[in-house]
């Protein structure tokens, strides 16, 4: 990561909060994400109740625990 992010600011890539983008810059990746990425997307559940589903080799693959205020895990 030290090495990685002063590479790709060098190259013009730069990582921004949405906070930071301004309403055009908004706008593309909210319509990029309905477009490209949301109709890729396949959630998966996993628990003790069911089987580890299967992950494909060279896929992207991520994990989201969800917590609420307590701690408590869904």
């Amino acid at each position: 990561n030290r090495s990685i992010i002063p590479s790709l600011r060098s190259a013009g890539i730069v990582f921004k909060e949405a906070d930071e983008l301004d309403g055009d810059q908004k706008a593309f990746v909210e319509e990029y994400f309905k477009k490209v990425v949301f109709p890729v997307l396949t959630p998966m559940a996993v628990d003790t109740s069911r089987p580890f589903p299967m992950l494909a080799n060279k896929s992207l693959n991520i994990a989201v625990r969800l917590t609420n205020a307590e701690n408590e895990e869904f």
